[in-house]
């Protein structure tokens, strides 16, 4: 079953936006267990908790990403760098930078993987933008 994956220290998943535009909240009442496309959101709140859900359940079909996850936690970034990677190693093989960005992750995107990042950070949600968007084009490119 495909689902969605929800990357955020504090917030989950909202079924209307807030005034930043967002689809997230910091009262858990307020929490939708489904996104707009029928799929479960299923929440990780570090790095390590990502891998694990990757491990156990595979590729999301989604994923909506926080950039601060905290003090002492990798970032949003870091978690998208190293799925990048992971998809990399999985392709190519491993060698090289990638290995150790993947930092233990095992993953490949499944075709028509789609993501969004709720940061309100100004400049870690545009990162994140720019890793997944530059390597998303480019396995569109093929």
């Amino acid at each position: 079953m495909t689902y969605s994956l929800f990357i955020d220290d504090e917030r989950f998943p909202a079924s209307r936006p807030t005034r930043d535009g967002n689809f997230t909240t910091m009262n858990p009442a307020e929490a939708v267990e489904l996104d707009a496309e029928g799929r479960p959101w299923v929440i990780a709140r570090t790095l390590d908790e990502v891998r694990e859900l990757l491990e156990a359940r595979g590729a999301p079909a989604h994923a909506s990403f926080d950039h601060d996850l905290g003090d002492g936690q990798a970032s949003g970034a870091d978690i998208a760098q190293a799925m990048v990677s992971a998809d990399q190693i999985s392709r190519h093989g491993p060698g090289g930078l990638a290995d150790l960005q993947a930092q233990g992750f095992t993953f490949r995107f499944p075709e028509g993987f789609t993501y969004t990042v709720h940061s309100m950070n100004s400049v870690g949600g545009p990162g994140i933008n720019q890793i997944l968007g530059r390597y998303l084009a480019y396995l569109r490119e093929g």
